[in-house]
């Protein structure tokens, strides 16, 4: 993890496309678009698709909370991210 007092572009540019390509790895064994959208057998989480979008979300997040971006890239997506019940 980059020490945020001293982060350079390059270092957060690497961090993130590192975590990216980790969500991309682990999203790679679903076979079709069925298995983002079934429900898990506990029902205790939710459909893996809202997981696949709500990593954006947090980098989005933490980018306005920078003050790096300034207005919303999809306000709806973001909205239902942190609000995963408007999903359904």
């Amino acid at each position: 993890m980059p020490n945020l007092n001293q982060v350079t572009r390059k270092q957060a540019q690497e961090y993130f496309d590192n975590s990216w390509t980790l969500v991309e790895v682990l999203f790679a064994g679903f076979h079709g678009e069925e298995p983002f959208y079934r429900p898990p057998v506990h029902g205790l989480r939710h459909p893996q698709i809202f997981y696949y979008g709500h990593t954006p979300c947090l980098y989005i997040n933490k980018l306005r909370v920078a003050g790096v971006l300034q207005d919303p890239v999809d306000p709806y997506m973001e909205s239902i991210m942190e609000a995963p019940d408007l999903m359904r």
